[in-house]
């Protein structure tokens, strides 16, 4: 999927690529929303955890 969208050539995508090589079929959802909400957000909105 990454490769696909690279290959559009969007000068306005950023794309972040990250493989869970260590996480199963069910644990790599609630992971990669996490990590995908840290990178669209920013870590340091992330680690306030809701304060």
């Amino acid at each position: 999927m990454a490769r696909a969208l690279r290959a559009r050539g969007d000068p306005s995508l950023h794309l972040t690529l990250e493989i869970f090589h260590d996480a199963d079929h069910l644990g790599v959802g609630p992971r990669g929303i996490t990590h995908g909400l840290k990178v669209v957000l920013g870590r340091k909105a992330a680690d306030l955890g809701g304060r």
